[in-house]
């Protein structure tokens, strides 16, 4: 050093151009040695909105004067928590009373006393019908609230608003016009979509009283086939029930599709029209209801996670995930299990070439390459190919080189498949320059939560070592920042995004048994995994209702994953696909490690989301 010692002042303050700044909150660290330190500052909850920045200042006591100063400017953000509204059913007739939980979490999932400056209750006009002012959470961290909707109001979409400061979260609800016509209600249920090697069309029927008691009689399903866009019938299949009682299931399988449709292959690009009859016994009365869904055509694509341009670092090894995927985002069938892929150094020399790559069961393929310095940029061809037609699918990646004026550069990657919660990490830092300590920190939600040295053997040019995945603050994205500094005051640095589960620390098992009073009305459950001390909200709903609105009573896991997501949203993501299912429209997530897209120290610096000056 320099100095003796050299005092570091930060401070948060509000810009305002008419009035002098005001300081929000500060801190100093004197140094007195070369080191690296974490200064944090708490920004208030309840601080208005505005133009925010940063003051980085440093001074020598003993000069009395500053030797630096640095000014950014900071993005304001209101949430401070998140809530979640659950709703004690999806839909709601006029009438019926409204019963909704509120509850504000933490972005680690811990549950906290919080105040709300209002609740309110929005009709689809926009309408504030109820407010609640001030509501407090209770002793076990959520709010039940509860409001009489009249005989006679809007139909529409509602929504549940909580206002917190100028934090707000709102969801939504569904208010409908009941209007009683039959004396029973019919519901048919089908799948959204289906593939073409799926075992069949099938379903669920369910028909009930007006005062809930299931419907005995007959029933009949009838399924049209009409092509996609088009309103020509193919054919029509028609199943009969003789005995209905509530609730049945029915299967058209495709051999009996295909044979109905006169089709040399099986079924595919069809649109599934169907209808249900119940005759009721008892009212001698008639009820039907319809559903659709579509049979699509099994064509797997592929494509790199990540997008299409990417950076890699020479003399360092780059991997590539390459995803096969159908129509609804799920892994294709067998058919499809090769690719070949080829590497092209600056777009056009062929150095490496790999033919019948085998797709793995998660359907993605992870493809290494290694670097070197004599290649400005990387495209690489991947082709997937079916093994029973010439249909072809084809992807490419173009990959360009980490600047570096000297030409040192900063890997870190890990063996680690699945990063947990409370379990290790393992980590490997390779570098292409020799230095005797490479700093690194762990970062997450904007928060720098660890940091420490690692020292290199002489010689040595790649180290492993491994670290906890602790606190739960870490969860479910967090980044690593690794950096040294060169002699000449070059800075290397590399980060590394990845995800981290937190949802299944506890494995909870919940057990329903109906009867065990012998009345049959009665459901007894049984709980199992949960920490001592713990609580359990239920919350039960008719299946057919879950498929479409499900996620308002339900708290989805990737749900919640997407609303927790929203605190990295200004900084690397990790990479990540999506599918869906047959029987719902909420999707499913898998994760992936990821580098940062910076193409130099400085950008890897302001994508991870910090600051450098």
């Amino acid at each position: 050093m320099l100095y003796d010692s050299i005092t570091f002042r930060v401070s948060i303050r509000r810009i305002q151009y008419s009035i002098p700044d005001y300081e929000i909150n500060y801190a100093e660290e004197t140094f007195t040695q070369p080191g690296s330190r974490i200064i944090r500052l708490k920004a208030p909850e309840n601080i208005p909105e505005g133009n925010y920045s940063i003051f980085v200042e440093g001074s020598v006591e003993s000069l009395g004067g500053l030797l630096f100063q640095n000014r950014t400017e900071l993005v304001f953000e209101p949430r401070v928590f998140s809530v979640y509204i659950q709703f004690s059913k999806p839909l709601y007739a006029m009438g019926d009373l409204i019963k909704f939980r509120v509850i504000p979490y933490e972005f680690n999932l811990m549950v906290k006393n919080r105040l709300f400056t209002s609740v309110e209750l929005v009709d689809p006009n926009g309408i504030v019908v109820r407010r609640w002012l001030s509501p407090r959470t209770n002793a076990r961290g959520y709010l039940e609230l509860s409001f009489q909707l009249p005989p006679t109001c809007s139909f529409g979409e509602w929504k549940v608003r909580c206002n917190r400061e100028s934090f707000v979260s709102e969801k939504k609800f569904t208010v409908s016009y009941n209007v009683v016509k039959t004396m029973c209600a019919v519901n048919l249920t089908l799948p959204l979509r289906l593939s073409e090697f799926a075992f069949g069309v099938y379903g669920i029927l369910e028909a009930n009283h007006t005062t809930n008691v299931p419907s005995q009689g007959n029933a009949t399903i009838r399924l049209e086939f009409r092509p996609r866009w088009s309103s020509v019938v193919l054919g029509t299949l028609v199943k009969e029930i003789p005995y209905f009682l509530g609730r049945s299931n029915f299967l058209f399988t495709m051999q009996e599709i295909q044979a109905e449709l006169k089709l040399k292959d099986r079924p595919a690009d069809l649109d599934v029209y169907g209808e249900a009859f119940v005759f009721d016994w008892n009212f001698l009365v008639t009820d039907n209801n319809k559903a659709q869904s579509v049979i699509f055509r099994e064509v797997p694509d592929l494509k790199f996670l990540g997008g299409r341009v990417r950076q890699f670092k020479p003399e360092l090894p780059y991997t590539a995930y390459i995803r096969i995927f159908q129509a609804d985002g799920r892994k294709p069938d067998f058919r499809y299990r090769y690719v070949s892929i080829e590497v092209y150094c600056d777009t056009s020399a062929l150095i490496k070439s790999d033919s019948r790559i085998p797709v793995p069961d998660d359907s993605v393929i992870r493809y290494t390459i290694q670097t070197g310095r004599n290649c400005t940029n990387y495209r690489l061809f991947a082709l997937l190919k079916s093994s029973s037609t010439s249909m072809t699918r084809t992807a490419e990646q173009f990959v360009f080189r980490h600047y570096s004026p000297s030409g040192a550069y900063l890997r870190v990657t890990t063996s680690t498949d699945k990063p947990s919660v409370d379990k290790y990490m393992v980590f490997n830092i390779r570098t292409t320059y020799y230095t005797q300590e490479i700093h690194y920190l762990i970062q997450a939600a904007g928060n720098i939560l660890s940091s420490d040295i690692i020292r290199m053997p002489a010689g040595c040019w790649s180290k492993t070592f491994s670290i906890a995945i602790s606190p739960r603050e870490m969860s479910p994205v967090a980044r690593m920042v690794v950096y040294f500094m060169k002699p000449d005051g070059e800075l290397v640095t590399d980060s590394f995004t990845f995800f981290v589960e937190l949802l299944r620390m506890n494995s909870v098992k919940i057990d329903m048994h109906q009867g065990s009073d012998l009345s049959g009305k009665t459901v007894t459950g049984w709980v199992s995994g949960a920490s001592p001390g713990s609580f359990i909200l239920l919350s039960t709903m008719p299946y057919d209702l879950y498929l479409r609105y499900g996620s308002r009573v339900i708290l989805e896991p990737n749900a919640l994953i997407e609303e927790l997501l929203q605190y990295e949203s200004f900084a690397d993501q990790p990479l990540r696909y999506r599918w869906f299912d047959d029987i719902s429209d909420t999707p499913k997530a898998r994760y992936f490690p990821s580098h940062t897209l910076g193409p130099d120290a400085n950008k890897t610096m302001n994508f991870s989301g910090l600051i450098m000056f």
